[in-house]
C-alpha cells in the first residue's frame, strides 16, 4: 500500500492525469474465502489495543492543507478510504467541483459582439476610496 502510495504522489506532483478505470467486462466467478478481516468502522482500533493514535496522526495529515490535492485525487482516495475505515478516522473530503461545472456557456448574439453580458447582469458597484 506504500508503494502503491507513494506511485500516485509522484504521478500527481507530476501533474499526469489520472487514468480512468474501465468498468470491468463480466463479474468475476465466486471463489471460497479463506480468511475474511473485520469490515466494520475503527475494527483495527478495536483488537489492536494502541492505534488509535495511528488514526488521528492521519486525521491531522489528511487535515493539513497542503496535502488536500494529493488526498481528494481518485486513486489516492481509493487508497485511503479503507484505511480510513479501519482507523475509524473521516475520510477525506471528495474532490473539488470545477468551478463553472454546472454553469452552461451562453453564446453571444451576432448584434451583440462577442463580449455580450448575460441578461440581468449588474456591474458590481465601484470601491470606495482608500483612506490615507
Amino acid at each position: 500500500m506504500a508503494m502503491r502510495a507513494t506511485r500516485v504522489a509522484a504521478r500527481i506532483a507530476a501533474g499526469a492525469p489520472q487514468p480512468v478505470r474501465p468498468p470491468p467486462a463480466a463479474p468475476r466467478p465466486s471463489r471460497p474465502q479463506l480468511l475474511r478481516l473485520p469490515r466494520g468502522f475503527a475494527w483495527v482500533v478495536r483488537l489492536v489495543p494502541g492505534t488509535a493514535a495511528y488514526g488521528t496522526q492521519l486525521q491531522a495529515l489528511l487535515a493539513d492543507p497542503l496535502m488536500a490535492p494529493l488526498a481528494s485525487a481518485p486513486s489516492m482516495r481509493r487508497l485511503l478510504n479503507p484505511l480510513c475505515q479501519m482507523l475509524g478516522t473521516a475520510k477525506p473530503p471528495p474532490p473539488a467541483a470545477p468551478r463553472n461545472a454546472g454553469v452552461p456557456s451562453r453564446p453571444a448574439t451576432t448584434d451583440q459582439g462577442s463580449f455580450a453580458r448575460p441578461e440581468g447582469y449588474h456591474p458590481p458597484p465601484p470601491a470606495p476610496p482608500l483612506a490615507a
